[in-house]
């Protein structure tokens, strides 16, 4: 029987009593121990290698990578690579010092708040054990959220908030599919995603619906757009001529009660829902009178985002490179990357446990 050789590689320092993981690579065990400042890796196999063999394989790239991830979302940040150092067990003499960082990291050095997402039986379930070349769109969508907490710029933090929005709901179609919910036809992604974030506030009604229906009356489909098109800059409009600061939006999805109530009380929108029943966003849409009747935080994390995401994504509307305070599209973008934001907060672990935990059922 061939000799077991386990090799050690330290990474800014012997990571003694750090958060301990471990996974299966190729059917090798690896075992990683974590801190703020360092990591350790330790990896079990018959072959017989260097120093320069060891830090170059594939094994010590995803482990390094999953360890910088792992880092970055127990610690809330990066610290700066110096050296890493590689000897075998039972061995005091190194079989490498490297001073080369052998994976780049794209997160900036300084704190992140990762805390929703700051969970270590989260990350060995199902980070630890997901190899690169398995990324889906579940991680793809952590990546993305993970990526927007470290921008400023509001275009950019919306770019990747959405992405990460963009992984959710491609993931609930497919969990829907599987699952054979047919309750709701799932003809579309979006609508998929509309339909899972108003159903607790608007008896399970699609907000595209409204607009779909005029279709099966006869209205064509630019007619339905212009007059999509017409409500959403009526209440950019409105948001933009409203003192509302992120903190009041906040409240108003925390604070209980009626949500759709207090984000129009913040936003200025209050004219906007059916008075009738303040669970509903109410707006005239076609000159023959006909409304739309939606759930306003629906409307707004769907529709409103989405035509956001149509105008810049499609280079219809410039980046801003300078701007005032009042600037419609920038309350716009401001008001969607605090919406998402709070939803992804809230929702997107779980999210990625049950689109991984399906693909691993139907393997």
């Amino acid at each position: 029987m061939a000799e077991k050789n386990i090799y050690i590689i330290h990474v800014n320092g012997e990571a003694k009593n750090g958060e301990k993981f471990s996974y299966t690579y190729s059917r090798m065990n690896v075992v990683v121990r974590i801190q703020e400042e360092c990591f350790s890796i330790f990896y079990q196999t018959s072959a017989e290698k260097s120093g320069q063999e060891i830090w170059e394989s594939n094994i010590v790239d995803d482990a390094t990578r999953k360890c910088l991830l792992a880092q970055l979302i127990l610690f809330g940040q990066n610290p700066p690579f110096k050296e890493a150092i590689i000897r075998k067990a039972g061995s005091s003499t190194p079989l490498g010092v490297f001073t080369n960082q052998m994976v780049y990291s794209l997160i900036p050095n300084g704190k992140i708040d990762l805390s929703p997402i700051r969970d270590p039986q989260f990350i060995t379930n199902y980070l630890m054990n997901t190899v690169q070349s398995d990324y889906e769109e579940a991680i793809a969508a952590i990546f993305s959220y993970i990526f927007a907490k470290t921008k400023v710029c509001e275009e950019e933090k919306f770019t990747y908030y959405w992405r990460s929005f963009n992984g959710i709901y491609n993931s609930m179609a497919a969990i829907s599919e599987a699952s054979g919910d047919n309750e709701y036809p799932l003809d579309s992604e979006k609508k998929c995603l509309q339909n899972w974030l108003v159903q607790t506030n608007n008896g399970k009604r699609l907000v595209s619906s409204y607009f779909n229906s005029y279709r099966n009356q006869g209205k064509e489909l630019q007619e339905i757009e212009k007059a999509k098109r017409h409500l959403f800059y009526k209440i950019r409009d409105c948001i933009a001529k409203t003192p509302w600061a992120p903190k009041d939006v906040l409240s108003a999805l925390n604070n209980g009660g009626n949500r759709n109530k207090n984000l129009a009380n913040v936003l200025g929108l209050s004219n906007y829902l059916f008075f009738k029943n303040q669970d509903y966003l109410y707006s005239k849409i076609f000159d023959d009178g006909r409304t739309l009747k939606s759930s306003l935080y629906g409307y707004l994390m769907t529709e409103f985002a989405y035509h956001l995401r149509c105008e810049y994504f499609h280079a219809a509307q410039p980046i801003l490179l300078y701007s005032n305070l009042s600037n419609p599209w920038l309350r716009g973008l401001q008001l969607s990357n605090i919406l998402i934001e709070h939803y992804l907060d809230n929702n997107l672990k779980q999210q990625v446990i049950s689109k991984i935990e399906l693909e691993r059922e139907l393997e």
